[in-house]
């Protein structure tokens, strides 16, 4: 039978690659039949999601998103594989609750460089006809960038700002058959998620103001793979929420 999500022989870079939505998406592409760059900083957990994939042909760069200048010497790697990517999903991410009395240019820099420009730098890069030739970029923001949670202020800056990235990219990238979309989850249950709820109280109420009980990384993970695939290819510069109703 068809399968109308089938990426066989596509190469797929998963940043955020060792746990959560990012070991999800890359354990569902491979079984779809994609090659994964799984990318992230820690190598040994890295290698845990590799052993979880179905396939061969997958590669391992760890790589600390924050040290910008190795982002060359990354995608030289890739190349050297002798195939061109053919998507991107940035999953990659940290969530801080931080209340405004002790929040300071440092983490609000911190919080940008991963969640930000370190999506623009993967984008510069992977958009040189050297790396890819066209494809799907998906990255993934957080409804509270729509929904506002005290503590959240600095967090929700750096999603609204990728949300707002992915549309004018989708327009710049079209000549070069290269499409953008975001997608916007819901609680779900990963270790960030049980952690923001720990710090900030908000633990017994996590699900509490949706229709749908916690979402799994596999929920986003479903998403992830169809924006990828050729089946969503009339489909770009949009938001795609996998909220569970919270919205």
């Amino acid at each position: 039978m068809n399968n109308p999500m089938d990426v066989s022989g596509k190469r797929i870079l998963v940043t955020g690659a060792s746990s959560g939505i990012g070991k999800a998406t890359s354990v569902l592409l491979s079984e779809l039949g994609a090659k994964l760059v799984l990318m992230g900083r820690d190598a040994n957990r890295l290698d845990e999601t590799k052993q979880k994939l179905t396939g061969d042909g997958h590669i391992v760069i760890p790589l600390e998103l924050r040290e910008f200048a190795s982002y060359a010497n990354a995608f030289k790697e890739i190349r050297e594989t002798g195939e061109k990517l053919s998507g991107l999903v940035h999953c990659a991410g940290i969530a801080k609750v931080i209340p405004i009395k002790v929040v300071s240019a440092a983490n609000i820099q911190e919080m940008f460089d991963v969640n930000f420009v370190s999506f623009m730098e993967l984008v510069k890069y992977y958009s040189k006809k050297t790396n890819s030739a066209g494809g799907s970029i998906v990255a993934l923001s957080a409804i509270n960038a729509h929904y506002p949670q005290k503590c959240m202020s600095v967090y929700a800056a750096t999603k609204g700002a990728l949300e707002m990235a992915v549309s004018s990219l989708a327009v710049e990238l079209f000549d070069k058959n290269i499409r953008v979309n975001a997608i916007v989850p819901g609680p779900i249950a990963t270790p960030m998620a049980y952690s923001f709820g720990e710090v900030s109280g908000e633990e017994s109420n996590i699900t509490g103001r949706q229709m749908m009980p916690l979402g799994e990384p596999e929920d986003v993970a479903n998403m992830a793979a169809y924006l990828i695939s050729d089946t969503a290819k009339f489909i770009t510069g949009r938001k795609f929420y996998v909220d569970g109703g919270r919205l």
